[in-house]
C-alpha cells in the first residue's frame, strides 16, 4: 500500500478503555485535529499505549509503533556514551568548549538530533510541519518532562513549534 505524503490527520486507536488513556487521547485529538476510535483502523493510524503516542501501519501488524521517547535506552546511551561534542551534529552547529549555541531545527523529524544538541547544553527549537509528527514530538516532550532522566534539563532546553518553518522564520 502506498501512503500519501499529504496525510495530515489520522485516527488515534485506543485498545484499552482506561479513563487516563481516554482523557489523554481526547486531549491529543482536540489539540491536533485527530479523532479517537476503538475500532482497529486500516492503513496508517496513531495508537496510544501507556501514555505514549505512536504511529503504526495496519499493513505491518508485527511492527512496533514509531514514537518519540527521549528517555529510551538508545538515546540515554547516546547521551551518556556517544560522541558528545565530537558528534557530527554538534560540530555542524558549532558546539565546542563552553560554546552551546541556540539552535533552530527547522525540520524537526523525530527530534533525535535536537535531543543530542539539548543534551550538550544547547537550547533547541524544533519546528515541525506535519501535525502527526508534531503530535508525536509533543507527546514525547510531555513524557520527558515527567521522566527522572530528562525532567530536570530537557524541558528547559528543547521546545516545539508546529508549522512551516518558511513561514515561522520569516
Amino acid at each position: 500500500m502506498t501512503h500519501s505524503s499529504t496525510i495530515s490527520t489520522l485516527p488515534i486507536f485506543l485498545s484499552n478503555n482506561s479513563a487516563d488513556e481516554l482523557t489523554l487521547a481526547n486531549n491529543i485529538a482536540r489539540k491536533w485535529g485527530f479523532t479517537v476510535t476503538h475500532s482497529q483502523p486500516n492503513g496508517l493510524y496513531l495508537v496510544l499505549e501507556q501514555q505514549a503516542l505512536g504511529l503504526k501501519d495496519n499493513d505491518f501488524h508485527n511492527d512496533k509503533a514509531v514514537a518519540v521517547n527521549f528517555a529510551s535506552d538508545a538515546l540515554t546511551y547516546r547521551r551518556k556514551h556517544g560522541g558528545g561534542k565530537q558528534e557530527s551534529i554538534a560540530k555542524a552547529v558549532g558546539v565546542k568548549g563552553q560554546l552551546t549555541p541556540s539552535v533552530i531545527d527547522a525540520t524537526g523529524g523525530l527530534g533525535r538530533d535536537a535531543f543530542v544538541l539539548a543534551s550538550l547544553g544547547c537550547n533547541v527549537t524544533l519546528i515541525e510541519r506535519s501535525p502527526i509528527v508534531a503530535a508525536l514530538l509533543d507527546n514525547g516532550l510531555m513524557r520527558a518532562a515527567l521522566h527522572p532522566a530528562t525532567s530536570d534539563w530537557l524541558p528547559e532546553r528543547l521546545s516545539l513549534q508546529h508549522g512551516d518553518s518558511r513561514t515561522i522564520l520569516t
